[in-house]
């Protein structure tokens, strides 16, 4: 992959990371069992689209880098809420 093809897919990336973490602070607004539903899978690809494709991006890539991975995604609404 070229550079230019690797900024195009980042940028693109970080608009979905973001539009995924804003839809997370929405589910939190929800019900308790529509947060359960929902908030689970969305966290589960979060952690996919970050650990599958963002990071294999990154190691080869690292300057384009600009957002912390992983550690700033709270978990998922758990049953004990």
């Amino acid at each position: 992959m070229e550079r230019e093809q690797a900024i195009q897919i980042n940028d693109q990336l970080v608009i979905a990371h973001e539009a995924m973490k804003k839809a997370r602070i929405a589910i939190a607004e929800l019900g308790k069992q529509e947060r359960l539903e929902l908030d689970g899978p969305l966290y589960d690809l979060l952690l996919e689209l970050e650990w599958q494709v963002m990071l294999p991006l990154y190691e080869q890539f690292r300057d384009l880098m600009k957002l912390e991975l992983h550690e700033e995604l709270p978990p998922p609404t758990s049953e004990v809420e």
